[in-house]
C-alpha cells in the first residue's frame, strides 16, 4: 500500500506540474500550493499507513484525508494568488493542522483500545 501511495502522490503531482505548463490561466503560486497540498497529503497518507492503528481507523482517516485532498486542490485553484490577507489560504492551513491533530489523537485512541 506505501508503494501505490507514492506511486499516486507522484502521479497526481505530475499531472498538477503538466497542468501549470499548458495552463497559462493557472497561476505560478496556485501551482506552488498545490503541489504543497499533493505532497503534504501524500505524506499525511504514508504517516496513516505506518502508524499503528486499528483498520477502521485507518481506512477511515485515509478515506477522510483523501476527501479532504481533493476538496484543498479544487480550493488550491481559485485561491488569490498572494500570500497576505489570504483567509481561504489561512484556512487550508487549519484544515491540515486539524488532519495532523486528528492522526495524532486517532492514534493515541487506537494504541488505549484493547
Amino acid at each position: 500500500m506505501k508503494t501505490i501511495t507514492i506511486i499516486t502522490g507522484v502521479f497526481v503531482l505530475a499531472i498538477n506540474a503538466m497542468l501549470g505548463v499548458i495552463v497559462s490561466a493557472y497561476p505560478q503560486f496556485n501551482l506552488h500550493l498545490n503541489n504543497t497540498i499533493i505532497v503534504t497529503h501524500t505524506l499525511l497518507l504514508l504517516a496513516v499507513l505506518m502508524v499503528n492503528l486499528k483498520d477502521a481507523f485507518r481506512i477511515s482517516l485515509s478515506l477522510l484525508f483523501s476527501t479532504i485532498c481533493i476538496v484543498l486542490l479544487v480550493c488550491g485553484f481559485y485561491v488569490i494568488p498572494q500570500f497576505e490577507n489570504n483567509i481561504p489560504l489561512i484556512a487550508m492551513f487549519a484544515t491540515v493542522f486539524f488532519e495532523i491533530t486528528t492522526l495524532i489523537v486517532t492514534n493515541y485512541i487506537s494504541n488505549k483500545i484493547k
